[in-house]
């Protein structure tokens, strides 16, 4: 089993994907951790953010692929909407805009990084890109505003193959984006 979990900042990708990887056993590959680590970024901006070289990140992905054929894993990070993976399934976590923007405030983001992730998660930037690069896996939308306990139930239901009222289209940040344009 190989499966992405991916989103805009804030919707609750590190935690979850530590809790699912640790209930199903699965390696679990952190896009940015990988990129410090195997130095795959291009740039360093002043707020010391890193700029990934997808292209780079997208190759070593594939090769922790290849040497675990056996094994379950999943990668988890905003840019793994952007690769072209050959995966089971792509789940994408989704928060309520106002919850969104209150959790970067919390993080210390800087107002233009707020907008800017807020109105994706409105525009569904990662669902969009998931349905672009992942032609053949099941894709699922999965809103995070619940209990972290309630949402890694419905990543573990998505897993083991309950998860049609989660597929693409069920989360609609629309009325949202009415308000805040």
């Amino acid at each position: 089993m190989r499966i992405v979990i991916t989103g805009v900042p804030g919707t609750g990708k590190s935690t979850l994907a530590k809790k699912i990887a640790g209930k199903t056993c699965a390696e679990l590959v952190e896009l940015n951790e990988l990129v410090k680590e195997k130095k795959l970024f291009t740039k360093t901006w002043k707020d010391g953010t890193l700029e990934a070289d997808l292209k780079k990140l997208e190759r070593e992905v594939k090769k922790i692929f290849l040497k675990g054929r056996k094994r379950n894993v999943i990668v988890e990070g905003h840019l793994a909407c952007e690769m072209k993976l050959k995966v089971d399934a792509v789940i994408v976590l989704r928060a309520n805009p106002k919850i969104l923007e209150k959790r970067l405030k919390k993080r210390g983001y800087a107002k233009k990084k707020i907008e800017e992730n807020v109105l994706a998660e409105m525009l569904d930037y990662c669902t969009v890109k998931s349905i672009e690069n992942f032609k053949k896996a099941k894709i699922f939308e999965v809103e995070t505003s619940a209990s972290e306990q309630e949402n890694a139930k419905k990543i573990i239901g998505i897993i083991a193959g309950s998860g049609r009222q989660f597929r693409v289209g069920c989360v609609d940040w629309s009325e949202e984006l009415k308000e805040y344009v």
